[in-house]
């Protein structure tokens, strides 16, 4: 999506079938439903990068003209215009429209995307999939990380191969072939890992590499002793016209199945992503004198859009992840067709004054530029660390400034355990846990992610007088020996399953430290996938969850100590979000901030019979239900005295922990007390 055309002859078709890569993307993104293959056009911008930036690359090599200094300097001119822009409106913007969290999310996004390492941070998040990547206005530039890191290894590699006399066609090759296998092996097993590391979608750009060596593949070039290039150079400059325009028509057929067929819920990219690719490659394969790439992908409407297709890949995608989080609720069809005509604008706009200007002048000039560019974008990339570090914060950041004094109250409210309690990480796995200072807590909190806001609402009341400690792990329910499902292959009897693993020594910990007087466990009950880690053969999750809830409680009352179970607030039903007053907003009606309670009741309908159940044969376990709290007779709320409680549809936000720990600190008080 961003190959430049410098030192290659020209070929237009190639411009239109960045056009044709494009379209489907931002179809995708703007009408998921329309084309659902449409994210397929990532995978054709990566042939099309791989092809071109290896033909410089090789022409460059067989003329004894490479220069890395010159390589990297075109790299920073074609490349850093437009996105300079696109950050800097991104974070400008961003400061006006986004909370405080919101802001500081698009920092670190911010910084990542200017350092090319965004398809890292996205993978230490959440899947591209996932119900908040439409929230994420830089979620797209994953892609243009990976490019980069192609484009700063794969350089020195050749390179190398070349002063050393070995044939480059077969390295290109062989590069490729790992990487397919690599991930064709771990798409089922790490998906989110597959899409987005660049080991696994190297074999893309290979692709095109390939066709690269072959192109050039001529006895002063790669290998005289090559005769597999040597054969398929010959083949490519000796087929027909009619062979080649029906090439073209099967290239373009792969590329519209792939885009039609193609779901985001399939395995991907997987055996699926070679369908676009092989597309890809057969349509350039074809040459520009075939029927298809002649007289449709030659087209000045195509090349137009292949020309401002990076700019356009860059500004679609914050446009309408911006507005649909100001709006908080889905976007019309008429305003999604409106934000892509916007972009088309200032794609075009960024392509005649921001690109061009800079691909123009002499040599000194062009340097000029090139430092000019690289200064901006550490600046950007600075600017974005500092906005993620909070000194600086949105114009939307009611509360933070509390939440600042919070944080410089207690200083070591971070992962410290390991200093208090050095034998917590001696073995191979390490686990996080807080403690609000150091020393032995006398409160410890247990569960997922929901335990984090629940812990934090009672460190504001009791952190000064009692020191409290938490022990976290993502959608893991607070009992011995319970997991959620992991690959059949790692279901090994000495893997150790990290979720079971964590709550087990958090468990363990609390019984035996005489420190610890009062345990709390909460949990958002997340049902999918159980298994019961001591008999992998139990199927029935409520069964699971059962037992091992009884299990646990009779080890924890047996163990002397005040344990507390908190029945987890309510998932709202809308996006708490619109609740806040925005700029901007175009729907000036308000969300009622509120849902049905029959809603949430009906949400835990097996959960709360499987707790009623269990906690009855346990008297001594005091109980907490967040929902007395949030909830009244007829709603329950996201706002109240005018404060938003959610920072999601699942999760409390500062406002929120604050206001369930005053409701649920007395409980905890008490047992306190009887503990002494």
């Amino acid at each position: 999506m961003n190959s430049s055309n410098q030192h290659t002859k020209y070929r237009a078709d190639i411009d239109g079938l960045r056009a044709m890569a494009i379209l489907p993307v931002i179809f995708f993104h703007a009408f998921p439903g329309f084309l659902p293959g449409g994210f397929v056009g990532v995978d054709i911008f990566f042939v099309i990068s791989g092809f071109l930036i290896s033909t410089i690359i090789f022409r460059e090599l067989k003329q004894e003209s490479f220069s890395f200094v010159e390589f990297y300097s075109r790299r920073v001119r074609r490349l850093f215009p437009a996105l300079t822009l696109v950050l800097t409106a991104t974070l400008t913007f961003g400061w006006f429209a986004l909370d405080a969290d919101e802001f500081k999310m698009l920092g670190k996004h911010v910084a990542a995307s200017a350092g090319f390492i965004q398809n890292f941070i996205l993978w230490d998040e959440v899947g591209y999939f996932d119900i908040s990547s439409e929230l994420k206005p830089l979620l797209h530039l994953w892609s243009l990380a990976i490019e980069e890191q192609f484009y700063l290894l794969f350089p020195l590699i050749v390179w190398l191969a070349w002063r050393k006399g070995f044939t480059v066609l077969t390295l290109v090759i062989v590069i490729a072939a790992v990487s397919l296998a690599s991930n064709l092996y771990w798409v089922r097993s790490d998906p989110n890992g597959t899409f987005y590391f660049p080991y696994t979608r190297v074999w893309e750009l290979m692709a095109g590499a390939i066709l690269a060596a072959v192109a050039f593949n001529k006895q002063t070039y790669l290998s005289k002793t090559d005769n597999v290039g040597n054969a398929l150079s010959s083949e490519m400059s000796g087929d027909s016209s009619l062979r080649k325009s029906m090439l073209s028509f099967a290239g373009l057929g792969l590329i519209l199945l792939s885009v039609i067929f193609i779901d985001k819920t399939d395995n991907f990219p997987g055996w699926r992503a070679m369908i676009p690719v092989l597309g890809a490659v057969i349509i350039i394969y074809s040459g520009q004198q075939a029927w298809v790439n002649k007289h449709i992908l030659s087209s000045k409407p195509a090349v137009f859009i292949g020309l401002i297709s990076y700019p356009l890949y860059l500004w679609h995608w914050p446009l309408l992840s911006f507005v649909r989080i100001i709006e908080s609720e889905p976007l019309s069809v008429s305003l999604r067709f409106t934000l892509l005509v916007v972009a088309v604008v200032l794609a075009t706009l960024t392509y005649y004054f921001a690109e061009k200007p800079v691909r123009t002048g002499g040599s000194g000039v062009q340097k000029r530029w090139t430092i000019a560019l690289l200064v901006i974008m550490t600046f950007i990339a600075a600017t974005g660390l500092l906005a993620h570090q909070r000194e600086l914060t949105s114009r939307l950041g009611a509360g933070v400034e509390e939440v600042k004094e919070w944080e410089r109250l207690h200083p070591s409210y971070e992962d410290n355990c390991g200093e208090i309690f050095p034998e917590w990480n001696k073995t191979r796995d390490t686990f996080k846990c807080l403690f609000l200072d150091k020393g032995k807590p006398k409160i410890v909190v247990i569960g997922d992610s929901h335990a984090r806001r629940i812990h934090y609402g009672i460190s504001y009341y009791v952190g000064q007088e009692h020191n409290t400690g938490l022990f976290p792990h993502g959608c893991a329910m607070p009992f011995y020996d319970i997991s959620v499902s992991i690959p059949a292959r790692q279901r090994t009897p000495d893997y150790l399953y990290p979720r079971a693993k964590q709550i087990n020594k958090a468990l363990d910990f609390s019984i035996n430290e005489p420190a610890v007087k009062v345990i709390v466990l909460t949990t958002s009950a997340c049902w999918n996938n159980i298994v019961d880690i001591k008999n992998l053969e139990a199927k029935n999750p409520a069964r699971i969850v059962e037992n091992k809830m009884r299990e646990t409680f009779e080890k924890l009352t047996q163990s002397g100590k005040q344990v507390i179970y908190v029945l987890d607030n309510p998932l709202l039903n809308f996006d708490p979000k619109s609740c806040l007053t925005r700029p901007f907003r175009i729907n000036s009606s308000q969300a009622t901030c509120k849902m049905k309670r029959e809603v949430y009741d009906n949400q835990r309908v097996q959960y709360f019979r499987i707790a009623k159940k269990v906690l009855s044969e346990f008297p001594t376990i005091r109980v907490f239900d967040v929902a007395t709290t949030l909830c009244d007779s007829e709603y329950c709320h996201a706002v109240v005295d005018n404060k938003l409680l959610y920072h999601d549809t699942s999760h409390l936000g500062y406002e929120g922990s604050k206001y369930v720990g005053k409701f649920l600190v007395p409980t905890i008080e008490k047992a306190l007390t009887e503990s002494q």
